[in-house]
C-alpha cells in the first residue's frame, strides 16, 4: 500500500530487513512493526484490535477526545498519551497516542506531524540505530516528543526577551502580553509535569515492552524532561518579575505626571490668588486707579511663577536627580 496521510507502517526482521506493512493484515509475530496513523478512524480497523484492545482506558480517553496525559502498563505492553508543540503564532498541542507490545508499536494523532513522517523515514533506513526493539523504538518516538518542547520553551522566551527590551526602553507595553505568556506557560507545564511522571512510571514499570538494559536511555530523557520543567519554572519567574518591573515603570511615569501637574497647579494657584484679590469688589482697593496696575498685576504673577518653578527645581521636586 502507498504511503497516504492517513497510514504508515513498516516491519523490520533482523533475519529479512524492512518490508512495508499492508493494513489488511495483521502485525506480524516476527519482527518489529510501526505501524503510524493520522486519522483516528483508522482506530476502528480490526486489524488493530489485536493490539489496541488490550489498552481500553488510553483508547477510550483519545477517541472520546479526553486527552489526558497518562500511561496504561499492563503484563503485555503499555499505551500512553502525549503531546507534541508546534509554534505557529503560538503553540500549539497535538495529542499522540502510544499502544506498545513487543512486537509492535502504534501511534496515532489527529492530524498528519511531519515529526512522526520524518522520524518513520529515519526509522525505515536505518533501523538500527533509530530501534530495532520496542523499547528503543518507544525511546526515539518519546525522545521526539520531548525535543519538540525545546523550541516551544525558546519561541515563549524569544516572546519575554522582547518584552524585557520594550520595557527597560520606556515604550509602552501591554501587560496582557505578560499574561498570555504566562498563561501559555502554565499549559506547557500542564503538558510536560505528565510526561515526565509516565516516563518515570515507565522507568519502574515498564517491561516487557523496556528490556532493563535499554532503562538508561529513558533515564537520559527523563532528565531532558526535568530540564524542560526547570526551564519553564524560570521563565515563569522571569514573567513575574516582569510583570512587577512594568508595574514599577509605570507607577513611577505616573508618579513624574503627578508631580508635574503639581507643579502647574501650584504656579496657577499663585496666579489664581493675585487675580483674587485684585477681582474683589471693593470700592477702595489699592491700585486699582493706578495707571500700571495690570502690568505690575502681570508681572507679579509671572515673578510668582518663575519663582516657584525654580524652588521645586532647587529642591529637586522635578528636573534632574
Amino acid at each position: 500500500m502507498a504511503e497516504t496521510t492517513q497510514f504508515l507502517g513498516a516491519t523490520f526482521d533482523p533475519k529479512g530487513g524492512m518490508t512495508a506493512y499492508e493494513p489488511h493484515e495483521p502485525p506480524p509475530s516476527n519482527g518489529l512493526t510501526w505501524i503510524a496513523l493520522s486519522d483516528p478512524t483508522e482506530l476502528s480497523n480490526p486489524i488493530f484490535e489485536p493490539v489496541l484492545n488490550r489498552f481500553p482506558l488510553t483508547l477510550a480517553d483519545f477517541t472520546e477526545k479526553y486527552n489526558r496525559i497518562g500511561i496504561e502498563s499492563r503484563p503485555e505492553g503499555l499505551a500512553l498519551l502525549t503531546t507534541l508543540p508546534h509554534c505557529r503564532d503560538g503553540v500549539e498541542y497535538h495529542p499522540i497516542a502510544i499502544f506498545a507490545i513487543p512486537n509492535c508499536i502504534i501511534t496515532v494523532s489527529n492530524l498528519e506531524l511531519s515529526e512522526i513522517k520524518s522520524l518513520f523515514n529515519q526509522w525505515k533506513q536505518d533501523p538500527i540505530s533509530i530501534g530495532a526493539t520496542s523499547g528503543r523504538l518507544l525511546h526515539g518516538i518519546l525522545d521526539l516528543t520531548l525535543d519538540t518542547f525545546f523550541p516551544a520553551v525558546d519561541y515563549i522566551n524569544d516572546e519575554l526577551d522582547s518584552i524585557e527590551e520594550q520595557i527597560f526602553s520606556s515604550s509602552s507595553t501591554d501587560l496582557s502580553r505578560l499574561i498570555g505568556i504566562k498563561r501559555e506557560l502554565l499549559f506547557l507545564r500542564k503538558n510536560i509535569s505528565p510526561i515526565r511522571e509516565n516516563i518515570n512510571s515507565l522507568i519502574r514499570n515498564g517491561q516487557p515492552v523496556v528490556s532493563p538494559s535499554e532503562l538508561p536511555e529513558f533515564q537520559d530523557i527523563y532528565n531532558h524532561s526535568l530540564r524542560l520543567s526547570e526551564n519553564v519554572d524560570l521563565s515563569r519567574d522571569l514573567v513575574t518579575g516582569l510583570m512587577d518591573v512594568q508595574l514599577s515603570v509605570t507607577s513611577n511615569h505616573l508618579n513624574e505626571i503627578m508631580r508635574t501637574l503639581t507643579v502647574i497647579s501650584t504656579i496657577l494657584m499663585a496666579a489664581a490668588l493675585i487675580a483674587g484679590i485684585y477681582g474683589m469688589n471693593f470700592q477702595y482697593i489699592p491700585e486699582l486707579k493706578w495707571l500700571y496696575g495690570y502690568p505690575f498685576a502681570i508681572g507679579l504673577m509671572t515673578f510668582l511663577g518663575i519663582g516657584i518653578y525654580f524652588t521645586f527645581r532647587k529642591l529637586k521636586f522635578i528636573g534632574k536627580k
